[in-house]
């Protein structure tokens, strides 16, 4: 992940804001994944596919907010190891040519 604070110098020389770095990174991880041929959706600029509301404490919808935590960690694991795979198949592509 790339630092606050160097985000914040380098908008003084590059114009580049959080937001711009942010999405470069997505796409850097989306190319490489599409390159090693695993299928991943990144997010849409106007994705309106969901409809954001506040949940109340006794909305029956929302789980537990230990087993959301759970859910985004396995989620985020689970993209790390595709992303570990992809790089080390393009690795293995690029040693073998």
């Amino acid at each position: 992940m790339i630092g606050g604070r160097r985000v914040l110098v380098s908008r003084k020389w590059s114009g580049t804001t959080l937001a711009d770095h942010k999405a470069d990174r997505v796409a850097w991880v989306l190319a490489r994944l599409a390159e090693a041929g695993i299928s991943a959706t990144g997010p849409a600029a106007g994705d309106r596919r969901f409809l954001w509301e506040r949940a109340g404490p006794g909305d029956p919808d929302v789980k537990p907010a230990h087993h959301r935590l759970l859910l985004l960690i396995d989620e985020r694991v689970t993209r790390r190891r595709q992303l570990n795979e992809a790089l080390t198949e393009l690795s293995a592509t690029a040693e073998a040519a």
